[in-house]
């Protein structure tokens, strides 16, 4: 979502407004949870499909009706994900579909399948059964590795957050002081965390304790140049200590990575005056005007400008 300003046209952007979500689930799932989710999420939608598309081959009648017309709606849901939001009412019926349609195809694939390699052979049923059972006591292993690398991956990103809600419901008992050293311990569970690290620096910045709100903007502009919030939040600390000058350059890139964002734009225009550059607070100014002439961000720029 940080990246969406870069890329969205202008006429796409409400202002106030912006996306939280990739509009692609297969994007959003890769993008927040990485090949650990996104391999299995695949593997297991060509595994529905693979067994639906069989099940209609291998049945016959109304059952196969029934088939074709279950694979569809799965089939269109599938579709809708490719381009709209992980939202609740597509993904219930998406994985309700999906698991009904896998259901009922699995057994005619089974039944048709064993009945095509029924040749009377025993020895060939005995190691087919062996099979079967290496099969199903591997499964339940191969499953446990993967939960057990999970947790793994998990416990710290879960921590962190428990630490930072635990935080946030004990705020009003905490003074400014206790408060910040919280906020750095949270920090410490799991420092290469780019949403972390987001999260605190925002929180630094309400307490208002802008030497630690810069200090963690900065670590997190060092791995994500892009971070929206990491430049944000940089900014808005030097500003809170009136170091205008060394504002503007996180304002600057805020032009780039959210270029339709005026109420950003507005700041800019406070830090070129504060800094006591008119030239380019008119520029900006008028950048303000001709993307949304007569807003509010538009007549507020042209009388920080106009004295």
């Amino acid at each position: 979502s940080e990246y969406y300003g870069q890329y969205a046209r202008q006429i796409q952007v409400a202002q106030g407004q912006a996306a939280d979500n990739a509009h692609n689930v297969l994007m959003q799932l890769l993008a927040t949870g990485g090949l650990v989710v996104f391999i299995p999420y695949v593997v297991l939608l060509v595994l529905i499909g693979w067994t639906g598309l069989t099940g209609i081959l291998k049945a016959k009648g109304q059952e196969q009706m029934n088939l074709v017309g279950l694979f569809s709606v799965w089939c269109a849901l599938l579709a809708v994900s490719m381009v709209s939001i992980d939202n609740l009412g597509s993904t219930v019926w998406f994985w309700i579909s999906g698991g009904a349609l896998y259901a009922i195809a699995k057994p005619l694939v089974v039944l048709n399948t064993s009945a095509e390699k029924a040749s009377g052979k025993k020895n060939k049923r005995i190691s087919n059964t062996s099979n079967a059972q290496n099969i199903n006591f591997l499964a339940p292993m191969v499953s446990l590795v993967f939960v057990v690398i999970f947790l793994v991956l998990a416990v710290p990103a879960v921590k962190s957050s428990a630490a930072l809600n635990q935080l946030n419901g004990n705020k009003q008992q905490l003074d400014a002081s206790h408060y910040v050293a919280k906020l750095r311990e949270a920090v410490r569970i799991q420092p290469s965390n780019i949403d972390l690290l987001g999260r605190v620096s925002s929180l630094a910045a309400g307490v208002p304790d802008a030497d630690l709100a810069i200090e963690l903007a900065k670590s997190l502009n060092k791995k994500d140049p892009r971070s929206f919030y990491g430049n944000m939040v940089a900014a808005m600390g030097y500003e809170g200590k009136k170091a205008y000058s060394y504002a503007i350059p996180f304002r600057v890139r805020l032009l780039e990575i959210d270029k339709w964002n005026t109420t950003s734009m507005v700041e800019l225009v406070k830090d070129y005056i504060g800094a006591g550059d008119a030239v380019n607070a008119r520029l900006i100014a008028t950048k303000i005007s001709n993307l949304y002439p007569g807003s509010d961000a538009a007549k507020t720029a042209a009388g920080l400008v106009n004295g």
